[in-house]
């Protein structure tokens, strides 16, 4: 299995009486780069990030409503599209679809190469001061 912070988005939401703050990847280093992780929902695609350091996954939320157990499952957001619109594609969006999966591959393969944090859509880099206004 893998932790992905997508997972966070899932069972943090609103269903289940949170609100996140924050989805952050953080380098396994003292006073190494966080990054912010846009929900994969949100952007309409898995929100990639290759590295050939470690990092963690941290997640800042808050309790907004008093829910007594879990209201809604946690579904990765591409197959609750795909469950909620089956057959709903056409050639336009598997077209679309192998043009990310290649820029994807691409990504991860130079970036394994060359050991860079290759940044997808839906990734930030965060300033010290930034981490530390997140409310």
């Amino acid at each position: 299995y893998q932790v992905s912070p997508e997972l966070f988005y899932r069972v943090f939401n609103g269903a289940n009486g949170f609100r996140i703050v924050a989805v952050l990847l953080a380098e396994v280093r003292p006073g190494g780069p966080f990054f912010r992780v846009a929900d994969p929902a949100s952007e309409g695609e898995r929100i990639e990030f290759v590295s050939a350091k470690p990092y963690l996954v941290a997640a800042i939320a808050r309790k907004v409503e008093d829910v007594a157990e879990l209201q809604a499952a946690p579904r990765q957001s591409d197959y609750q599209r795909a469950w909620e619109n089956p057959g709903g594609r056409d050639e336009r969006d598997k077209l679309k679809r192998e043009i990310r999966r290649v820029i994807r591959g691409t990504r991860r393969h130079l970036g394994r190469l060359f050991y860079l944090p290759w940044q997808s859509r839906g990734i930030t880099h965060l300033s010290g001061g930034q981490l530390y206004a997140l409310r």
